[in-house]
Parts: structure tokens; sequence; C-alpha cells
């Protein structure tokens, strides 16, 4: 009977793929697949020092439906095996990756995957972290309707070697533009390109972001010439999570989409919700007055002694400023003068603009609170975001 029933809801949910078939197939089968293949990855005997990687690539086989369907697949990940999803009293054995795919080719990110183990492990301190080679387990999920239940693959066994990540709030998970008219267009994809040929979408101000997966809406605004593509991407140094254009409609992860375009000059908004999984560009009215220098001072430097000038990316009316900057020592936010830094025009304060939180904010009043280490600083004149990129 339950196999009856999932027959029936697969084929009202796909119902318009078949009228739309009708010419080519007129007796189209839905069939119900309880499973699907998540092929063993060529490195999954090889330890993968999961600090040194950016990515774990990863390619599947469709489910069998019995018919072309758009599939949405995602990536868990568990330590023992085990893939029980867990109650208010029993933690779950298993984590869910972000971000979902439209393709069979797809990836798990370094980084969220060591914060899984850490959390999977039940790792409280550095202290407790064992930081030895271990096997960890994939699998994948897929789903093509919400009222349809989604079907798991097979699980294969990789061997890692993790690094300790304390499990606090998550930071906002921005994208980024590159594209011939994105910096100085050369489409350089790497970390070292963040400011330069990777412009970061910014953070609106008051939004909420999840504090899991700091998934949450993103934007830029900025001057776009007519015909000169452009795509976003989410891992600066990889093609696989990004947003193109496929028929005219903006695609995720979709490995064959085409680069977007506006169709006149001028200035427009790129919103992404990586919420609702949804992008879209619209015409912006903007005044394009903006500034002919700009530093960043702080307790660090003197307050203006030795000021650091940050460097305008290339590109028709840019807004956005970058520099490299290394912090030997946490600034003091103890006392009732608290140390920090902020952004300034024209070596003067006539215009400056600081923030409550670092690395990333919508600019305030306050000092910018920094943390010692080696940072890419990017801000947007703009919109007044700015963020502090670790420099590895």
């Amino acid at each position: 009977m339950k196999e009856q029933i999932n027959k029936i809801m697969i084929l009202f949910a796909c119902l318009p793929f078949f009228l739309a078939c009708e010419t080519v197939n007129d007796n189209p089968v839905a069939l119900t697949p309880d499973t699907f293949v998540l092929n063993t990855p060529a490195y999954s005997s090889i330890v993968t020092d999961l600090k040194q990687s950016s990515i774990l690539a990863l390619t599947c086989s469709q489910p069998e439906y019995g018919f072309t369907a758009a599939t949405t697949y995602t990536v868990q990940v568990s330590v023992n095996n085990t893939w029980n999803a867990g109650t208010e009293e029993i933690p779950a054995t298993f984590d869910v990756l972000e971000p979902s795919f439209s393709t069979a080719k797809l990836h798990a990110n370094a980084t969220d995957l060591a914060r899984s183990i850490v959390k999977l492990s039940g790792w409280k301190s550095e202290e407790e972290f064992v930081g030895e080679p271990m096997d960890i387990y994939i699998r994948l999920s897929a789903s093509i309707a919400p009222s349809i239940p989604a079907i798991y693959s097979n699980s294969v066994k990789i061997k890692i070697l993790p690094f300790y990540i304390e499990l606090t709030d998550a930071l906002p998970a921005t994208y980024y533009l590159v594209g011939a008219c994105i910096g100085d267009g050369t489409w350089t994809n790497t970390k070292a390109g963040i400011g330069v040929s990777l412009i970061p979408l910014s953070l609106i101000e008051n939004q909420e972001y999840d504090k899991v997966s700091g998934k949450g809406i993103f934007t830029h605004t900025g001057f776009f010439p007519a015909g000169k593509g452009f795509k976003l991407i989410g891992i600066p140094g990889s093609w696989d999570e990004q947003w193109g254009l496929t028929d005219g409609a903006f695609a995720h992860n979709d490995s064959g989409s085409g680069n977007i375009t506006v169709a006149a000059d001028g200035w427009y908004t790129v919103t992404l919700n990586t919420i609702k999984n949804e992008m879209e560009v619209k015409a912006a009215n903007v005044n394009s007055t903006g500034f002919a220098a700009m530093e960043l001072v702080g307790t660090f430097e003197g307050w203006g002694a030795t000021p650091v000038s940050m460097t305008k990316t290339d590109g028709e009316n840019s807004h956005v400023w970058y520099a490299d900057i290394t912090f030997d020592a946490d600034a003091d936010i103890s006392g009732s003068d608290p140390e920090g830094c902020k952004f300034r025009t024209d070596n003067s304060w006539s215009n400056n603009w600081g923030g409550k939180n670092f690395p990333y904010s919508v600019t305030s009043g306050s000092n910018i609170p920094y943390k010692a280490g080696t940072y890419r600083v990017v801000f947007n004149d703009l919109d007044k975001c700015y963020f502090f990129f670790i420099n590895e």
C-alpha cells in the first residue's frame, strides 16, 4: 500500500512534466526507488587533510524515478555510520551539510565538514580534540518534491585528518560576484582575488542570519555594463557552488549554466536569499558620488599616525575598497574607552565608520573590535558593509 501511495504522489507531482513530454513518451512509468548510488571517491582511502582542503568532490547516479526528474541532493555526514535523526532528548547521529545541489556532481565543504565532525564527536574543547586521522561516512539524500519522501544513497567511508573548530554561531555565509564586469574583470577565482576580482555580497542591516548555517539575505548594488557576464560563487577557489543563468532563469549549481548579463548599462541590485534559494537582479537608483581615498585607522597604528591606505577595486563607479592588514593583538574592549579601528576618508574625520562586530558587519559609530591575525579587509562605502577575511 505504501508503495502505491508513493507512486500516486510521484505521478501527481510530475504531472506537468508528463504532459509536456506527451509527444515523446505517451506512457511514462513512475518508479519508487528505495536508494541510489553515491560513488566512492578516488581519494577515499587516502587521508585528506581538511585544513589544507577547500572541498571534497562527490558524484552519484541519478535515482531511477522512470523519467528525468529535477532532483535536489544534500550531503550528510556521520562519524560512526549510523543515521538516526534524533529527538529533543537524544542528538542526531549525523549532520546535514550545506548547500543543496541540483546535479549529480556535488561536494562537501571542508570547513563545514570539520565543524560537523567536532559536533558529532562531542569534542567540547581543543584539549578534548583528537587530532588524528579518522574514518567518516558520507551519504546523500535525494528529493523531487516536498510532498514525496526523500530517499538515501549508500554511505561511503572516507579517511580524513580533522581540525578543531570552536562551535560558536556561524558567520553569515556570503557569496561573491566574479566576472567580466566585476572588479578587475579577470574572472580570477582565488582567495587572493577577494576584493580584487571577487566582490563579496554585503550583509543587510538588521537582517537575521542563521546561527548554524550562516544563511540569510545578501545583496550588492553596483554599475553593470550591458552584455558583460558575471556569476556568483560561494567558495573562493571553487566553481562547484555557484549561480548562473540557464534558459533565461537563474540556476543554482548547474555546472552547465551560462553567465548572467543585464540588457542595458546601469545600476543594479543583486539579491541572493540562501534560505529560500532565490536570486534576483533589479534596476537601482543610485547617486554614484564616491570618495577619493579610504583609510583604515585605529589603536593598532595610533589613530591616524600611520594609517593603512585602502585600494579601490577596479570597475566603473566602484565603491569597494580593500587592503591587507595584520593585527598583532586583540583590541582591548574592556575599558571605558574601548580600542578598535575605523574606516575614514581623505585623511580626516569628516566621514568615518566603525562597527560593533568583527569580522563582518554593517557600520555604526562604535570602534570595530578587531582580533589578532592577518586579514584581507573589504569595505563597501555605498552600503557600509565591511569584511575582515582571514589570510592564511
